[in-house]
């Protein structure tokens, strides 16, 4: 056939006889036949950090009373934390008391206490939780 040890012609180039023999072979070089240019992408870089998601929010005692409902559906950017959750709650309250109930009060995401901080994930569920006292 006219190639050299490594299957290439003197000038670098696969004779044409071995192009239509093995079609990858004229593909860039280090593609063999099992290679996959095409790769998916890893799920991190395919988020969309502008991307909507849509948290569950379960209103108690107080918090309930002063926005009058007992569940609320927000949605919010990819991203978002209890703060971002909480300042939207503030938002949708008519009479302005949320924002000073904010220091006495923990956060859970999916029944589990968790910082304000925390980055949520589209679905969850975010309950603010008064202090409790009593005996």
């Amino acid at each position: 056939m006219g190639l050299t040890r490594t299957g290439f012609s003197a000038g670098g180039q696969r004779k044409a006889s071995e192009r239509e023999a093995w079609p990858w072979a004229s593909a860039k070089p280090g593609l063999g036949p099992r290679s996959n240019p095409v790769q998916p992408l890893p799920s991190y870089w395919l988020t969309d950090p502008l991307a909507p998601m849509t948290i569950r929010v379960r209103l108690f005692a107080a918090i309930r009373e002063t926005l009058g409902r007992e569940n609320v559906e927000l949605t919010l950017a990819d991203g978002a934390t209890p703060e971002d959750v909480w300042r939207e709650l503030v938002k949708q309250d008519p009479r302005g008391d949320l924002s000073a109930r904010r220091h006495n009060l923990a956060a859970a995401v999916n029944r589990k206490y968790t910082r304000f901080d925390a980055p949520l994930s589209d679905g969850d569920e975010v309950v603010f939780i008064p202090p409790v006292s009593g005996g």
